[in-house]
């Protein structure tokens, strides 16, 4: 299957047979600065004046994209492409005549071995400190390509056949087992899920299961908006390993900023040194609950460009302690009053009366780690969906 065809394939994600029967088009054309070169794949997005995205398409070989909008409104465009700065919206007036955008140059995004050395060892803490002269490009150009990893997936024209293996080990003090199971299917969303940023900022990465779910907790990553929100970028740390950034990789890693409450993340992004795009992706839980050990809870995702020209997630894993609950068993307790005493406790075994207390409630389950949950996933193949 050629990149052409999956480019057409891809298409407009918004639904062209509804637009209204006088909807004009909007055109226009993504080239490379540095020699006017179509820029090809890059996501386009028509919004609203809000910033609301209507319609989503990728660019052509010829680096063009197409949309279909009722008239008489003003919209903007917004772009990204991996390996290319960041383009300010261009606004677009549309009437009933149709409109072709002039081109929009994209300046490709190159960081050289002297600022990646000035970099190293140093930290940025929230937004405030996240600028171009630090982690801020590099950031930016690792959000743009999960962002167009992310439109890629939630095409309605490809399918993402998967195949996703849990495995569940047990060893207890009397015996130990391993459970796995093999499910194949389709993949239309980002591998690993979150909460929404509100239930992050309250309860972390983490839930408690409800009474139908049995006991334990629910463990969450990262997801794109999340890796990516202003709270995100706010609460945590960055810092190049100089270490292992070597030669055609730049590791990011990110902590949170000072002690959290909550359960929280750490982690590395690998970037291609070349494109800045995102090879891989790994986090680990902290503050984890019940006595968990750090990092007892985490994910990794790795990406990389198939044949077809597209940049998507081709393996992950996620794994999370797996427990079982118990009741503690609750003895009767008595005080011991000395005569003429009417309350208050004694230490000692001397003369006085027993009294019982009243019952109280059942004490909760106590959660014991008995083994691990894991589930690992890889993409097999990319389909135009309707055909092989």
């Amino acid at each position: 299957m050629s990149t052409r065809t999956i480019f057409a394939a891809i298409g407009t994600l918004g639904a062209l047979a509804a637009a209204p029967l006088r909807a004009q088009t909007i055109r226009g054309r993504l080239v490379d600065a540095a020699n006017h070169v179509a820029v090809a794949g890059a996501l386009t997005e028509l919004r609203d004046l809000q910033g609301k995205v209507l319609q989503q398409a990728f660019t052509s070989p010829t680096g063009a994209f197409v949309f279909v909008a009722p008239p008489n409104q003003k919209y903007q465009v917004r772009v990204a492409a991996i390996g290319f700065a960041r383009h300010g919206a261009v606004g677009v007036t549309l009437g009933t005549d149709a409109v072709v955008i002039p081109d929009i140059v994209l300046t490709a995004v190159v960081v050289s071995l002297p600022e990646l050395r000035a970099m190293s060892g140093k930290s940025a803490c929230g937004r405030s400190e996240l600028t171009p002269e630090t982690f801020g490009g590099l950031l930016e150009s690792a959000h743009t390509s999960l962002q167009m990893m992310d439109a890629t997936l939630r095409s309605a024209q490809l399918g993402f056949e998967i195949q996703t293996v849990r495995r569940i080990s047990v060893k207890t003090a009397k015996d130990s087992s391993v459970s796995a199971d093999t499910i194949s299917g389709t993949l239309h969303d980002w591998p690993v899920r979150s909460l929404s940023l509100d239930s992050l900022q309250a309860f972390g990465f983490q839930r408690p299961k409800t009474p139908e779910e049995g006991a334990g907790r629910h463990y969450y990553g990262p997801d794109m908006q999340v890796l990516f929100s202003d709270w995100f970028l706010d609460n945590h740390c960055f810092t190049l390993d100089k270490n292992r950034s070597k030669g055609d990789t730049v590791i990011i890693r990110f902590d949170p900023a000072g002690k959290q409450k909550n359960v929280d993340i750490s982690g590395d992004m690998v970037l291609d040194r070349a494109s800045l795009t995102m090879r891989r992706l790994s986090y680990t839980l902290r503050n984890l609950p019940d006595g968990l050990p750090d990092r007892s809870a985490g994910g990794e995702m790795e990406f990389a460009e198939r044949s077809e020209g597209l940049w998507v997630p081709v393996s992950w894993a996620i794994w999370a302690p797996y427990t079982q609950s118990h009741r503690q068993i609750s003895r009767p307790t008595t005080i011991v009053m000395a005569p003429g005493q009417r309350g208050g406790m004694t230490g000692g075994r001397g003369m006085g009366s027993s009294m019982p207390l009243p019952p109280s409630p059942p004490p909760p389950p106590l959660v014991q780690v008995v083994g691990r949950d894991e589930s690992r996933g890889r993409l097999v193949r990319i389909v135009p969906l309707g055909g092989s």
